[in-house]
């Protein structure tokens, strides 16, 4: 084959991105209907379908999966900036007053527990 001959048939080729874009925007659309939000963490199982797809229809391992999912989810934020395609931000927890360990007693139980063992 002739490059001129290669050059007129890459752009019919079918590439394991391409594919994977097909298989995101899919899933992509089922993200924007919710039908994740019913998940206990709805961008995991977003992100777990994704790359099980990836992995059996494309044939890859998990960090390829994982890169090329990675790669079309910074490009659909870019194409659609109020699109939310991350995790549920954390609740902070309430920072306790009480130091580490056991707390201090006081004098009187302090006294109490002196004359306890004597």
């Amino acid at each position: 084959m002739s490059k001129a001959e290669q050059a007129t048939q890459k752009p019919n080729r079918v590439t394991l991105m391409s594919q994977a874009r097909d298989l995101f925007a899919a899933q992509l659309l089922r993200w924007k209907n919710g039908d994740f939000k019913s998940e206990k963490r709805p961008y995991g199982a977003f992100r777990k379908t994704l790359i099980g797809q990836f992995q059996k229809q494309l044939d890859v391992t998990v960090p390829s999966a994982a890169t090329m999912f990675n790669n079309l989810r910074k490009q659909a934020l870019a194409d659609d900036p109020d699109l939310v395609l991350q995790r549920d931000p954390k609740i902070a927890k309430v920072k306790s007053t009480r130091g580490p360990g056991r707390p201090r007693a006081t004098e009187q139980e302090a006294a109490n527990t002196e004359t306890e063992a004597a």
